[in-house]
């Protein structure tokens, strides 16, 4: 009778997990009754301890292991959710990226009374192709289309002669390339006279 009902607890509760206490039981007790036969059944208790600790250290290993489970899809929706957040970041960054590469280069150029170049940066030697040793000395018509010479030289003598201030509002004029090639710029003017009459005119030049 006992290993007919053994029989039938073992299936039944084997249907739902063989890691199930009573499975285990159930199948220990049938194996059991098969040693002892048609003896009575008797259940050892050190045996049930032991089997006990066998069942209460595997449960223990499956918590731990449904809990690192659910610490593994915590951190990997906290990882989308950076992965997102450095997305949208990145986003941001291009888009000032592509803002900045829209800020064109600014030089600064120094001519003295006489038009002659006495100082040149870098950002003029990067828009107009022109190093500063082969710059300065050099007239800014260096700079200026030709059509436009004539223009620049009555300004500039009007200034000189008259000790007038220049104008300080921008000036979209075009430049000249030491390849010859015309490029839209913005130019900011400024003077500095000393005490003898001289003059230094400053020009920060933008591409535009």
């Amino acid at each position: 009778m006992w290993e007919e009902a053994l029989k039938t607890i073992a299936i039944v509760i084997g249907a739902g997990g063989a890691g199930s206490l009573m499975t285990i039981l159930a199948r220990y007790l049938l194996n059991r009754t098969k040693l002892g036969q048609s003896h009575s059944l008797e259940v050892d208790q050190r045996d049930f301890d032991h089997a006990t600790t066998i069942i209460a250290r595997q449960e223990r290993r499956i918590n731990n292991l449904e809990r690192m489970h659910v610490e593994a899809l915590e951190k990997h929706e906290e990882c989308l959710k950076q992965n997102a957040e450095i997305r949208e970041e990145l986003g941001r960054l291009k888009e000032s990226v592509g803002k900045l590469e829209q800020v064109r280069l600014i030089a600064s150029v120094v001519v003295d009374g006489n038009g002659t170049i006495v100082d040149w940066d870098a950002g003029a030697a990067e828009i107009f192709h022109w190093s500063r040793e082969e710059a300065i000395g050099r007239s800014i018509v260096l700079i200026t289309p030709h059509r436009y010479r004539d223009a620049h030289f009555a300004a500039f003598e009007n200034v000189v002669k008259n000790k007038r201030h220049v104008r300080t509002d921008p000036l979209d004029v075009l430049g000249i390339t030491r390849e010859g090639h015309e490029i839209p710029i913005t130019v900011f003017l400024s003077d500095v006279w000393d005490e003898k009459g001289g003059v230094r005119i400053g020009a920060q030049i933008r591409s535009r």
